[in-house]
């Protein structure tokens, strides 16, 4: 079965599909129209669709349909460049563009939309948006390449030639904090990797695990942020475990080398 990159299922723009609803309505077949403007066909018979009934059903929308797709698009761009909005984030960007246009609408408080209106903006463009929980991730680590990666490695390889399976330790320092980092955000839909570039500080508990290549497992390192360690902080570990206490919290030189 033919897989199609997830970054590039959406070639069409907020004027392309404008441009093909108009002409279904001029009587062109509409899968003729979508093979033409690269529209998926159920998109466009959706809103094809919502258009024809926008005027005899329900109450008038908060924003003109070509707001909503434009809006729906940068969103999906957003995410695509580690920018992605949350729920918040998009109402007080609908908030923010009706206040700068003048506008005033009625179904929103103060020209705040609501959760509502977030989940049926959503539902009305889920073949380009969806939401996904992702993790937060600096920009200096985003703008790592993929031939860096591939360098570090073949050098690895030429450095580590000859060196017994048990004098190559591969250390990996983490933290134990309250912060869940993970959060809902939106992206464009099929997207398999969701990251948000965020630069945030937090209070956290250090740890350093450590395996050497022959697969044996060293006794954790442990580090609090602190003046002095107290002795019920080293209590109940695992057997061999090391503490000790940084002002920052973090590992130093000191501690690597302890």
């Amino acid at each position: 079965m033919r897989k199609t990159d997830p970054m590039q299922r959406c070639h069409y723009s907020p004027e392309d599909l404008l441009e093909a609803i108009r002409r279904v309505k001029a009587g062109e077949p509409c899968k003729r129209v979508s093979r033409l403007l690269h529209i998926p066909h159920r998109t466009l018979c959706d809103h094809v669709s919502r258009v024809q009934h926008t005027s005899e059903t329900g109450r008038k929308p908060a924003l003109l349909l070509e707001e909503e797709l434009s809006i729906a698009q940068n969103l999906a761009t957003f995410g695509d460049y580690g920018y992605a909005f949350d729920h918040m984030d998009l109402r007080f960007f609908v908030k923010s563009f009706l206040d700068k246009a003048g506008r005033s609408c009625p179904y929103f408080k103060n020209n705040m939309p609501g959760q509502e209106w977030v989940r049926s903006f959503l539902a009305r463009h889920r073949d380009l948006l969806s939401t996904r929980m992702c993790q937060n991730i600096s920009r200096k680590k985003a703008g790592v390449s993929m031939e860096a990666v591939k360098k570090f490695f073949d050098n690895l390889d030429d450095t580590l030639k000859d060196i017994p399976p048990e004098n190559v330790v591969n250390y990996d320092e983490t933290n134990l904090t309250d912060d869940p980092k993970a959060k809902l955000m939106i992206f464009r839909k099929g997207v398999k990797y969701t990251e948000r570039i965020m630069n945030t500080s937090k209070f956290a508990v250090s740890l350093t695990f450590a395996c050497a290549a022959n697969g044996h497992f060293l006794p954790p390192y442990v580090v609090y942020k602190a003046e002095c360690l107290l002795d019920s902080w080293v209590l109940g570990g695992p057997v061999g475990t090391r503490y000790n206490r940084t002002e920052s919290g973090w590992f130093d030189v000191d501690c690597f080398k302890d």
